[in-house]
């Protein structure tokens, strides 16, 4: 198993998947500082992460988008959160003055970029890789930002599924052999 992209496996264990978490969260400690997370609530936010596939996918083997949509979603729920404390303001240069909650939002995001880039496409004419890293504008990493804040306990399907649409763009932008044929 790739340790780098513990969520991605779909049987992965629960010790596995949170020991990467907190190695994620480790290491954007040292980057953005100023906050502190519980590993009990990571272990919660894993038992949310498997309701939350079971509940909008209901598939064996969901993709690396729908995968990285429900960790999103179980990391930014309010009875799980795992973080406490702000990021250092400082590192961001646009703003996230007014965005409640913005410290869990970067790390969603954050964990979702790295687990995306490496992470494998099946198609029907053989498998992909995501080879390279997902890269966005300031302006949009705000906006995104703003949005994972916003996500609730009692968040709703197209919640779920516009954040998997908006993984699998954002990683086929960085990636031109991701996408699928256009068609319509």
């Amino acid at each position: 198993m790739d340790e780098r992209n513990a969520l991605l496996v779909p049987d992965a264990r629960a010790e596995t998947v949170v020991a990467h978490w907190r190695e994620m969260l480790c290491s954007a400690l040292e980057y953005y500082g100023g906050f502190q997370w519980s590993l009990n609530h990571l272990f919660r936010v894993h038992g949310v992460f498997h309701d939350v596939l079971r509940q909008y996918v209901g598939i064996t083997n969901p993709s690396p988008f729908k995968r990285c949509a429900a960790f999103a979603v179980a990391f930014m729920r309010e009875k799980c959160h795992p973080v406490y404390g702000e990021l250092d303001r400082h590192k961001f240069k646009s703003s996230v003055d007014g965005i409640d909650r913005y410290s869990g939002a970067v790390l969603a995001y954050e964990y979702v970029r790295f687990c995306l880039h490496g992470a494998t496409i099946d198609k029907p004419h053989g498998t992909e890789v995501l080879e390279n890293p997902i890269l966005i504008s300031e302006h949009t990493f705000v906006d995104i930002v703003h949005s994972l804040s916003l996500l609730r306990r009692e968040e709703d399907a197209a919640s779920f599924h516009l954040l998997e649409l908006l993984f699998e763009q954002l990683a086929y932008c960085s990636n031109e052999n991701g996408p699928y044929d256009r068609i319509i």
